[in-house]
């Protein structure tokens, strides 16, 4: 398959950008040598919000 293929059919979904733009600012503004353990970081505090956030199971 082609590239052309995934780009056409491809939607960023709502709300990713904007992540996507506030990690690139701070690695930018930061200039990390280990990108991927900064956006781990970085992620960090949104993930344990989610699971704070998120409705619990009854079960």
């Amino acid at each position: 398959m082609s590239a052309d293929f995934f780009t056409a059919h491809l939607r960023v979904p709502r709300g990713l950008g904007a992540v996507i733009e506030g990690l690139a600012r701070e690695v930018l503004r930061d200039q990390p040598e280990n990108i991927p353990e900064y956006a781990a970081n970085y992620f960090n505090p949104f993930i344990f919000l989610f699971h704070e956030l998120k409705p619990h199971s009854t079960r």
